[in-house]
């Protein structure tokens, strides 16, 4: 769960952000905007069940936006990286396959509302879908917003098995003979690419340790699945 001092530093530079890409919006559309991604974040990771979201809940927003300084962008590419982590999982239905487009549509109509411009929503979109992570990006902008989703696979080896606990937790309603195998795949196709990381400082910096610690996953999910019998 984020804190409210987190929460605080998110709204902040939330309003920040908004303001960097020439809106100017009323005090009171402000405010309810970031309400509503509030909101979103709130809501629970299955629909069907009520699992919260254990994972991809505002403190992972608090963390993404947290590494945004490490690359010292310059206006507008701040604000653009910004938004698009702050929007990126704002959908999240553990049963749905577009997470990543819905959350771009979200954005769009927020950030319209707020009178941000039309070409600059669209990039913004553009930059969620990118955290599909279906595809490489070649857009430097998108290399960091994707980077930094996945900055937490390059933690400590303890904390990147807590966010895996918690990632399982919001597919409660899962079967672990379903999950484990269809989880498998998703590591082993990221350890298949020539490089997790798409930016030259995550690939000198987090590249090692995220390698390591998705062999790890890998064999603590095959120890699972074997012991299912």
């Amino acid at each position: 769960m984020a804190t409210p001092a987190q929460i605080a530093q998110l709204q902040s530079t939330f309003q920040a952000a908004v303001g960097a890409l020439g809106a100017s919006p009323p005090a009171d559309k402000l405010a309810s905007a970031w309400q509503a991604l509030l909101t979103f974040y709130r809501t629970p990771a299955d629909p069907l069940v009520g699992s919260p979201r254990s994972y991809h809940n505002l403190a992972h927003i608090a963390d993404c936006l947290a590494e945004v300084p490490a690359f010292d962008l310059l206006q507008p590419g701040w604000a653009l990286v910004v938004l698009a982590l702050a929007y990126h999982d704002c959908i999240y239905d553990v049963n749905r396959p577009d997470n990543e487009g819905a959350s771009a549509v979200a954005a769009r109509a927020a950030l319209l509302g707020l009178g941000v411009s039309a070409a600059i929503c669209e990039r913004i979109e553009a930059l969620i879908v990118a955290t599909d992570h279906r595809t490489e990006n070649r857009d430097p902008l998108a290399a960091v917003v994707c980077d930094i989703d996945l900055g937490s696979m390059s933690g400590p080896l303890p904390v990147f098995r807590i966010h895996s606990a918690a990632i399982r937790r919001e597919y409660a309603a899962i079967a672990d003979r379903v999950f484990y195998p269809a989880r498998l795949e998703i590591i082993e196709r990221f350890l298949a690419r020539p490089h997790l990381y798409a930016t030259a400082l995550y690939r000198e910096k987090r590249e090692k340790q995220a390698r390591t610690n998705l062999e790890a996953h890998i064999a603590d999910l095959k120890a699972a699945i074997a012991a299912l019998g």
